[in-house]
């Protein structure tokens, strides 16, 4: 059941930062460093360690 909670707190972080990265951030700095959040984010929602 925790585990089910985890990966949907992940999901929603993921999704969020997606947006963000997608509609808002306009530098390509800005653009690289939410890339490289959901990178862990996808391999820890794919239960990948």
């Amino acid at each position: 059941m925790i585990t089910y909670i985890y990966l949907g707190i992940a999901l929603i972080v993921f999704v969020s930062t997606l947006y963000n990265l997608i509609f808002k951030e306009e530098k390509l700095a800005d653009q690289i460093n939410a890339g490289m959040i959901l990178i862990p984010l996808l391999l820890r929602i794919l239960l990948i360690k």
